[in-house]
């Protein structure tokens, strides 16, 4: 389910109650809430609210919903701040009267000045926040939650008691204006060198021995921790490849947790670690067929006339028939229906293994097939191992 917001949940569940003309409810968390349906409600409301600005939008200091409020708020202070400075007027400076008088107008300008900032930061994150969201470079690694419910709303409600300017979200929870909260982008910098690195890899060609893996963990591992802990949250949660290597509703999520963060750099690091030796073995296939002349005449190859034909639970044992004597395949069953074990043999060297489930193939599916064949392979680190 991926971790959930219990009054976000709720703003959720409501959503729906609403559209199918139920009556809203209280459910605080009880209710599973999916965590990529709860992200897309979230993404709707910002992208509604951005396709509704008018062209040449500039975010305001002061929201529309608070105009009222704040300058009722102001006037009452600038009373206060008269009332104040009279007294100090009427009082012998050093006296009594006069500090506390001198204290209340400090006090009341000093409100001011924190209810500016506010707003100023207001503006500034809410430019920066929409700017970065519209051009999809936030990492998924952050959690942008209350930021979603926060910026996409001219008229929150909010509270501003001595000074201190507070928020309250559609979910009921109060944001301090003097604390907003953080994110961070996507890791793209070291997501580059990792698919540089990779390239490297793949160009090198050869299997790994221990020397050569321990050279490339250091690098990958360097790469992993150059940004930090948000660098890494960013290398494990952002699509860079074709699916992240941890999503939050992922079974491995509660890596993602603070006290896990060593235990999740490496599993990062082996991850990517695995995919570049997968792709040195198959820039070395490459070569190896380049070498035999080309085209499926690598001894990894299967050779197999129409592979199309055996991609069925059905057929897919039938295949056999078609590896030579010397063949390095094999498929075996896995013990469940359905189940297979795809091998490739590779003598000094550990050996291509995956295994599929033909009950319901996916894309995944089809990948590792047409690897293990020898066709549509890819140059790119294998999503597999990551």
């Amino acid at each position: 389910m991926g971790p959930q917001n219990a009054g976000i949940a709720d703003l959720y569940l409501n959503s729906m109650a609403k559209k199918q003309g139920r009556m809203p409810g209280r459910y605080g968390g009880n209710v599973p809430v999916p965590y990529g349906a709860m992200q897309k409600y979230l993404n709707n409301k910002v992208d509604s609210y951005i396709d509704n600005l008018p062209a040449g939008y500039e975010v305001e200091k002061l929201p529309s919903g608070m105009r009222n409020g704040v300058t009722n708020w102001s006037k009452d202070m600038q009373i206060q701040a008269g009332n104040w400075a009279r007294m100090m007027k009427k009082n012998k400076p050093g006296s009594g009267a006069y500090i506390e008088a001198k204290v209340g107008f400090q006090n009341i300008k000093n409100q001011f000045k924190n209810i500016s900032t506010n707003l100023d930061q207001f503006k500034a994150s809410k430019t920066e926040f929409l700017k970065d969201y519209d051009s999809k470079t936030i990492s998924e690694g952050a959690n942008t939650d209350s930021l979603k419910l926060l910026y996409s709303n001219d008229n929150l409600n909010y509270s501003l008691v001595n000074g201190q300017l507070k928020f309250e979200l559609p979910d009921g929870s109060m944001i301090d204006g003097n604390k907003l909260p953080k994110y961070f982008n996507k890791n793209s910098d070291g997501a580059n060198k990792l698919m540089q690195l990779n390239e490297t890899s793949y160009k090198s060609g050869g299997n790994w021995d221990s020397y050569t893996r321990s050279l490339y963990e250091r690098k990958v591992r360097n790469i992993v921790q150059e940004k930090g802990r948000e660098g890494l949250l960013s290398l494990a949660t952002d699509k860079f490849l074709d699916a992240p290597i941890i999503a939050k509703d992922h079974p491995n999520s509660w890596l993602l947790q603070e006290e896990n963060h060593d235990q999740l750099e490496q599993y990062v690091v082996d991850q990517y670690l695995n995919g570049m030796e997968e792709a040195a073995g198959q820039g070395y296939e490459k070569k190896q067929s380049s070498s035999n002349g080309g085209s499926n005449s690598s001894k990894y190859s299967a050779n197999v006339s129409n592979p199309d034909q055996y991609f069925s639970n059905d057929k897919i044992m039938d295949i056999q028939g078609e590896f030579g004597p010397s063949s390095n395949h094999s498929i075996q069953p896995a013990g469940e229906d359905g189940m297979y074990v795809l091998t490739i043999r590779r003598p000094g060297s550990s050996n291509w293994e995956r295994t599929i489930d033909m009950n319901n193939p996916t894309d995944e599916t089809r990948k590792f097939y047409n690897q293990w064949l020898g066709v549509n392979t890819s140059s790119s680190i294998d999503p597999a191992n990551i």
